[in-house]
């Protein structure tokens, strides 16, 4: 079970790793002269693509069959969302390391005081004039 709760950052931690390499190599055979076999790299690019392709393939299907085709479409911004889910992890990290006993919540509109206070309170301060 941890290792399905802990794959997912780990993913995303190596997503730059993974780019790094892939852009290197292209850089490298490319402009420096780096001599890999030919076969080796088009595999390479072929299952990189592949990969890309049936995720944003799958992400587009699903959206598609929930929301429409005007959320499918933004499945080709996959790769995009992945580069700074790439970054979000690699901030987490970067705090847990540094202030493991600091939380850093993200405020989405349940924050408020009004919010959690009991309905007896909620009508307390609403009647008292200020």
């Amino acid at each position: 079970m941890i290792g399905l709760i802990a794959r997912t950052p780990l993913a995303f931690l190596s997503y730059p790793l993974v780019l790094g390499f892939t852009i290197f190599t292209y850089v490298g055979v490319r402009f420096i002269g780096l001599q890999l076999p030919t076969g080796l790299l088009g595999l390479g690019w072929a299952t990189m693509l592949f990969g890309n392709a049936m995720m944003i393939l799958v992400s587009g299907l699903v959206s598609w069959r929930h929301y429409g085709a005007r959320v499918a479409v933004f499945a080709v911004l996959n790769p995009a969302y992945w580069v700074l889910h790439s970054i979000a992890d690699w901030r987490a990290a970067y705090q847990m390391a540094r202030t493991p006993h600091v939380w850093e919540k993200t405020p989405h509109g349940l924050d408020e005081e009004e919010s959690f206070a009991p309905p007896k309170a909620k009508a307390q301060r609403s009647s008292t004039p200020g």
